[in-house]
């Protein structure tokens, strides 16, 4: 049975907002971007270093009104590509849920560190339902692979969300819950995506050489995942 479950809007309206990145701010918030190309993904960590508010005169308070300003968390190795008018999916993980939301870089720096950017403030922020599309066993000949630095990975299942896989157990010391496996790609019918994904669980396998790993994808292109629920929507009304 396909059941399809929108995301929920965890926080709306200007001073909840407002308060919410204040606070975020003051918490040492971890948000994550995806910057890829054809040859590689990379998963960067940013924390918000600036709130600022400054209202104008003789007008209601606005979202125009709030500039964001986000700095890498760590240094990073690598040149991402981030210019003004990139509109940016930003996710975040709190009280188990994962959480997002979509602004436009209005203004980029280049810093010791890496590419700091500011932004609007968004018109909302939204937790991502656990069950956000349904979810498709895969089989020989499917049609449906996913590798690792151009590895064939041996998949379980996939959703729109994440996916549960087969790696052998040598490769354990690489699968810390919560760290991120870069350089995948997603392959359903002539769907085809890079991605990054969070490790989520970990456990053994009834074959000891393996271990079955769920992850949760991190998507390149903020429209990446919903192009996936639409083809994994044709797959589950093509077998109803």
């Amino acid at each position: 049975m396909v059941s399809i479950v929108e995301d929920s809007i965890k926080v709306s309206g200007f001073k909840p907002l407002y308060q919410f990145f204040v606070k975020a701010k003051s918490l040492k918030q971890i948000f994550f971007l995806t910057f890829a190309d054809s040859q590689s993904q990379e998963v960067m960590e940013y924390r918000l270093e600036r709130v600022d508010y400054k209202p104008s005169k003789m007008k209601k308070p606005g979202l125009d009104d709030v500039s964001l300003t986000f700095i890498p968390a760590k240094k990073v190795n690598f040149d991402a590509v981030l210019e003004v008018g990139n509109q940016l999916r930003i996710e975040f993980f709190f009280e188990g849920f994962v959480n997002y939301f979509v602004v436009e870089v209005s203004f980029v720096a280049s810093g010791e560190d890496g590419l700091s950017f500011s932004v609007k403030m968004p018109e909302q922020v939204l937790a991502k339902q656990r069950r956000r599309a349904a979810r498709i066993d895969v089989v020989e000949e499917s049609g449906i692979d996913m590798y690792i630095n151009d590895k064939l990975v041996d998949l379980l299942n996939v959703s729109a969300g994440g996916a549960a896989a087969l790696i052998p157990l040598a490769n354990k010391e690489d699968l810390e819950i919560g760290k991120a496996i870069k350089n995948l790609r997603l392959n359903i019918d002539d769907f085809i995506a890079p991605l990054s994904a969070e490790v989520c669980h970990v456990r053994p396998h009834r074959d000891g050489d393996y271990l079955i790993v769920g992850l949760r994808f991190i998507f390149y292109g903020y429209t990446h995942e919903e192009q996936l629920m639409e083809m994994i929507r044709k797959r589950t009304d093509a077998v109803a």
